[in-house]
C-alpha cells in the first residue's frame, strides 16, 4: 500500500531541466514549541532542503523520467523500513502538489512507491526531491529537554494501529522496545505529524528550512498520520498551525 499526499499551491511552478539544487535560497530558521505535560499534537513546519528540482520528460505507472543524468544512482533508495526521500509533483491543471515516496533511482529515472496513473501527467510537470524529515531529525535540537524512557511519539496508522517510540538517550534515540533504535528514521512527511507525549512541560526547539508554500495538514479519514502502509489521495486543508488544530 502506497502513499500520495496532495498539496494546494498558489501558482504553477515553471521549470526546465534538472538541477542538483534549487536556483534560489530557501530561508532557514527555528521556532520554539512549548510542549505541555501530556499529549501534544506536533506538526513540524519545516522541511529538508531540496536535493534536485526540474521537470520530468516522461512517466508511467510507477516511474518518472528525468531530462539529464544528474542523479547519483541509488542515492534516493528507500531504507529497510522506511523511505528516505520523496518527490513533489506540481500539477498545474489542478493547482496541487502531490507527494510520493521514492523507492529507488537511476541517473535518469525515479521509481515510486505508488501508482500515479490516476494523476494524468502530461510529462512536463515540475518536480522537487527532498529527504524526509524524520522523528530523530525534527527533535534533534531538543533531545536534552526530553525525559528518557518516558517521553514518546505516537504515529497513528491507516489500519487503526498506533505505533509509539520512546526517547531513550542521545545514543539510542527513539525506540519501540526501549533498546532498538527503530524509530529514528520514521518519516514525518510535509503536513503530517504525531502525538508527542511529555512527562513534564518542556520547551522544544525545532529547526529546518522554511517551506515556500503554505503548510497543509491531511484531513482524510483513516490516514491522519504516516507509515509506509498508509495510502491516501484525498482532500487537504491549508493554514493550520504548526503544532495543533
Amino acid at each position: 500500500m502506497k502513499t500520495f499526499i496532495p498539496f494546494t499551491i498558489a501558482a504553477a511552478l515553471a521549470a526546465s531541466g534538472l538541477a542538483n539544487a534549487q536556483a534560489f535560497s530557501q530561508p532557514s530558521g527555528y521556532y520554539q514549541f512549548d510542549g505541555k505535560a501530556g499529549g501534544n499534537i506536533f506538526i513540524p513546519a519545516f522541511v529538508n532542503p531540496s536535493v534536485a528540482s526540474g521537470a520530468i520528460t516522461g512517466s508511467n505507472a510507477t516511474t518518472l523520467t528525468l531530462p539529464a543524468s544528474t542523479l547519483t544512482p541509488n542515492a534516493l533508495n528507500a531504507g529497510a523500513a522506511f523511505p528516505t526521500h520523496y518527490v513533489r509533483i506540481y500539477l498545474r491543471s489542478k493547482c496541487w502538489r502531490v507527494v510520493v515516496d521514492i523507492e529507488s533511482n537511476t541517473a535518469t529515472t525515479i521509481t515510486l512507491d505508488a501508482d500515479i496513473l490516476a494523476l494524468g501527467l502530461v510529462n512536463n510537470e515540475a518536480i522537487s526531491i527532498r529527504p524526509h524529515v524524520t522523528l530523530r531529525s525534527v527533535l534533534a535540537s531538543s533531545e536534552s529537554s526530553l525525559a528518557g524512557f518516558t517521553d514518546s511519539a505516537t504515529f497513528y496508522l491507516s489500519n487503526g494501529v498506533a505505533v509509539s517510540y520512546f526517547y531513550i538517550d542521545a545514543t539510542t534515540g527513539w525506540s519501540s522496545d526501549f533498546s532498538t533504535p527503530d524509530g529514528n528514521n520514521q518519516p514525518v512527511p510535509p503536513g503530517t505529524g504525531f502525538v508527542l507525549f511529555l512527562n513534564s512541560a518542556a520547551p522544544l526547539t525545532v529547526t529546518g528550512e522554511v517551506k515556500a508554500s503554505p503548510t497543509v495538514v491531511q484531513l482524510t479519514s483513516g490516514c491522519g498520520e504516516y507509515r509506509r502502509a498508509c495510502k491516501s489521495f484525498g482532500r487537504f486543508f491549508s493554514g493550520l498551525g504548526y503544532h495543533g488544530f
